[in-house]
């Protein structure tokens, strides 16, 4: 479909249907702010797939998240910067909204995946905190609509207008969104990738995922790949490559973080990894971790946090495992 420019009025601009935002919120906040049957890295798109190369963060949210029973619990028992979790029910209202503003379903998104190409990681524990005048950031999200679907309920919705731009010798698939009375010095741009796959962010970042599938350009490889498909299955996953100039460290070279939030039955868990860049720093490390442990057995609080959390070593890489049931977890944050 080749639409040349869509005149639109509403309340919702796109890039806020975006990850069909409450969405995405939930899940990210769901993986970064918990103390930390599976979702999972891949599925039904392979979103790493359309990746542009030279990338040095990556996270993946499998929405099954949302459906999770004991995630869900950890929203609402657990609460957020001292406010309440959305229990289920008002998840489920958030949701309705949504469909009923945009006709598209949130529940209709199935995966999504954030992609960074930044100067600098400002913090490893919040990869997407990034600064340097080179950052591109991109949002691939894998959905059951079509992109008649999520045009017509950008026309029908919001106070913007899809401008269809140039690319190639491909038609209706690169889209700048114009939103009336905002500064349009840093635009967001839709790129459509087909099969329900859709790419959403600056231009650079958009157009190059947009090569992966229509101009044979190279997708994502070397380390940051590697990080990434080594991680476990789970609803959250991330990988963030650190800076060549952060890698030094008393303790050798860090080349890479990883980092899944699953669950199991009525636990939850958290692994994170840190690859080294040699067996024996890591080995070096995994010693150094473990000393620190038993210097904290004293307090009885710490010491039944500390029997969760299993350090091991496996090559050149450190591998951080807590597991931990619900009622547990619940207690030791209330203490």
């Amino acid at each position: 479909m080749s639409i040349r420019q869509r005149s639109t009025s509403g309340r919702l601009p796109l890039r806020k249907l975006g990850i069909v935002l409450l969405v995405l919120t939930l899940a990210v906040g769901a993986g970064c702010t918990s103390v930390l049957d599976d979702g999972g890295s891949g599925g039904d798109a392979n979103l790493v797939e359309n990746v542009p190369a030279e990338q040095n963060v990556l996270i993946e949210v499998d929405m099954d998240l949302l459906s999770d029973e004991t995630t869900q619990r950890l929203f609402e028992e657990s609460g957020s910067d001292g406010e309440d979790s959305p229990s289920q029910s008002e998840m489920q209202a958030g949701f309705a909204y949504v469909e009923a503003e945009t006709g598209l379903d949130p529940r209709d998104v199935k995966r999504v995946m954030i992609f960074g190409q930044t100067d600098e990681v400002t913090d490893v524990q919040n990869p997407t905190d990034t600064s340097g005048e080179n950052e591109r950031v991109g949002i691939l999200v894998s959905t059951d609509w079509s992109e008649d679907e999520i045009t017509q309920a950008f026309q029908e919705t919001s106070e913007s207008s899809l401008e269809a731009q140039s690319y190639g010798a491909q038609e209706g698939v690169l889209y700048r969104v114009v939103e009336s009375g905002s500064s349009q010095d840093d635009p967001a741009y839709l790129g459509v990738l087909g099969s329900g796959t859709f790419v959403i962010g600056d231009e650079a970042a958009v157009r190059s995922s947009l090569d992966t599938e229509y101009d044979g350009a190279t997708s994502l490889s070397g380390d940051l790949l590697d990080a990434y498909e080594n991680t476990r299955d789970g609803y959250v996953s991330a990988a963030v490559l650190v800076p060549e100039g952060d890698r030094s460290s008393q303790m050798g070279e860090m080349r890479a973080m990883t980092g899944v939030y699953y669950t199991d039955g009525n636990s939850v868990g958290l692994e994170g990894r840190i690859i080294m860049g040699s067996e024996e720093e890591a080995k070096q490390l995994q010693q150094l971790v473990s000393f620190g442990m038993m210097s904290m057995q004293d307090d009885p609080e710490t010491a039944q946090l500390l029997e969760n959390l299993d350090v091991a070593q496996d090559g050149s890489d450190v591998t951080f495992t807590y597991e931990s049931d619900v009622e547990t977890l619940l207690e030791a944050s209330e203490s």
